[in-house]
């Protein structure tokens, strides 16, 4: 039993993945930063649910934030104890680029996502 303890943050780390919003909120974050009516758009759910996951990955240490103006902006966080395994196991998932590709092309980005969109920011697929 005394290997219980190392397997903690993978068991959180899993139960987040678990949760299908969550999966593609992270699916969505490895592409590029995303505000909360992005995810809107894209989930089909309402702010409270989205901000709701937003803070369970958040307090987990998945997701970081910034503040533009009256907005926040999210991504993964590149400093997460097991940012490596997030990774992989994202990247055998099926992308998600198009998703988001497409809200562009549709016009459907909103304001603030398109205003705060950093030049420094890179897509965690490309980094790994």
């Amino acid at each position: 039993m005394a290997n219980e303890q190392p397997l903690d943050g993978y068991t959180r780390m899993f139960k987040m993945l678990s949760d299908e919003n969550r999966l593609k909120m992270l699916l969505y974050m490895r592409e590029e930063e995303l505000c909360v009516c992005d995810f809107e758009a894209l989930l089909g759910i309402s702010q409270p649910s989205v901000s709701q996951q937003l803070k369970r990955m958040r307090a987990e240490g998945m997701v970081t934030s910034r503040k533009f103006e009256q907005w926040h902006v999210y991504r993964i966080d590149e400093s997460y104890a097991l940012i490596d395994v997030l990774t992989k196991t994202l990247s055998q998932l099926p992308s998600v680029k198009q998703d988001v590709d497409e809200l562009t092309e549709k016009g459907l980005r909103s304001r603030c996502s398109v205003a705060t969109r950093p030049v420094e920011f890179h897509s965690l697929n490309k980094q790994r």
